[in-house]
């Protein structure tokens, strides 16, 4: 019988909980291999009244969202669905969902708010590739843009990740971010591993994110065709047998 190589998914570990249910759901085998470890930030409640709307790009901001916003009929855009649902599971009512990229949710904003009907509330990490509180801004909003949590890198890889790639036991690694992609790299190289990814697929959110993995020796790469977690959940059940 032939065993099935595992999934290995380099999420932050409250993402890549659900994810690998969802793929051991459909009978694959998974790793969990966090890039990044989540950590939320004091954060001062603010008044919460002022804003028309609040802003997440992540739902590591959930946490924060929730201390801010006793009442859950304020307006929230998020991101993406995935974003989305993790705003509705913690309650909130009136969510707005964009297609998944800064730019969709930039585009939205602009279309459906007026800048003169009161600030915006942008709940952020520490870093982040697209400035949407500055791009907002230069449309005429005003943004209040908290850091409420940090996204610290891994400094390795854990002894289990390191024994399936030099065993040949992951078929795919799943990338969500540029950050974790160009660290999953950087850890690659820091272990001497990269002959290994020869057998591996990378599997990426995004062609951006997809761009940090090409340096590796692949055996295929694939950016999913919707950049969240039901694309990738695609994307893996179409190319892992």
């Amino acid at each position: 019988m032939t065993v099935r190589r595992a999934v290995l998914i380099t999420r932050p570990a409250r993402q890549a909980v659900p994810f690998a249910k969802r793929l051991e759901e459909k009978g694959f085998q998974t790793l969990i291999e966090p890039m990044l470890e989540v950590l939320s930030l004091p954060f001062v409640p603010v008044e919460i009244e002022r804003y028309q709307a609040v802003l997440l790009t992540s739902a590591n901001a959930v946490p924060a969202l929730e201390a801010a916003c006793s009442k859950r009929e304020i307006m929230i855009y998020t991101v993406g669905p995935q974003t989305a649902r993790a705003v509705q599971k913690a309650g909130f009512l009136n969510v707005r969902p964009a297609e998944g990229t800064a730019t969709a949710l930039i585009r939205r904003i602009q279309g459906e708010l007026e800048s003169c009907a009161g600030p915006l509330l942008y709940l952020r990490g520490r870093s982040v590739s697209c400035p949407l509180d500055a791009q907002l801004a230069s449309s005429g909003f005003t943004v209040d843009a908290p850091i409420v949590y940090e996204a610290l890198l891994s400094k390795a890889f854990s002894p289990a990740c390191q024994n399936a790639l030099k065993e040949g036991r992951i078929e795919a690694v799943t990338f969500f971010s540029k950050r974790t992609a160009l660290n999953f790299m950087k850890l690659v190289e820091k272990h001497s591993l990269g002959d290994r990814l020869r057998g591996i697929k990378a599997l990426s959110i995004s062609k951006p994110v997809l761009e940090c993995v090409q340096a590796g020796n692949w055996l295929e790469t694939y950016a999913a065709q919707t950049p969240d977690r039901d694309g990738m959940l695609n994307l893996v059940s179409s190319v892992c047998v």
